[in-house]
């Protein structure tokens, strides 16, 4: 592979070659993303950022996904309950949570990061699990999609504002 001028590299001519060149610049991306954001000393912001996005797209897909479920006539009265029960603890999380961002977070509070990592444990965690015990023969679906990313970005942010709270700076 040659580089051009500007630093990038001629495009690969085999489809391995293009998959690892996707997977390099995609990785690129990645970490020239989490540099600027160490050089801007933003790296706690930018990780609470990305944490109410992915708690505001939680409710969002709660909301508009979920309610759909109540009226199915397939489903019984039984899971129909369970669903209500999901949808007020996902609420209750997701509340607790935007108030620990707004405070104790925000302050540097590393029983914060901690109380938000178990939050995420356990909604995105609990979706997992069930995926893989409930149905782990099911096909791929649009929801697991849904909660990959939305997994891959509450992580993210854990990652982004680690080191503001546990550097070794502090």
């Amino acid at each position: 592979m040659k580089l051009h001028s500007s630093g990038r590299l001629d495009q690969p001519r085999t489809r391995t070659k293009q998959a690892a060149h996707f997977v390099n610049q995609f990785t690129l991306g990645f970490y020239q993303i989490a540099m600027m954001a160490q050089h801007m000393k933003h790296m706690a912001r930018v990780g609470a950022i990305l944490l109410m996005a992915t708690l505001a797209a939680l409710v969002a897909v709660a909301l508009l996904r979920f309610p759909g479920h109540l009226t199915e006539v397939d489903w019984p009265p039984h899971a129909k309950t369970h669903l209500i029960g999901q949808i007020s603890t996902i609420a209750a999380l997701t509340a607790l949570s935007l108030a620990i961002l707004a405070g104790p977070f925000r302050r540097g509070k590393r029983w914060a990061w901690w109380c938000l990592a178990l939050v995420g444990l356990a909604v995105f965690g609990g979706y997992w699990l069930a995926v893989v015990m409930v149905e782990p023969d099911a096909p791929w679906r649009g929801g697991n999609t849904t909660f990959a990313v939305l997994t891959s970005g509450y992580a993210s942010g854990l990652v982004l504002s680690w080191h503001n709270f546990f550097g070794s700076k502090r």
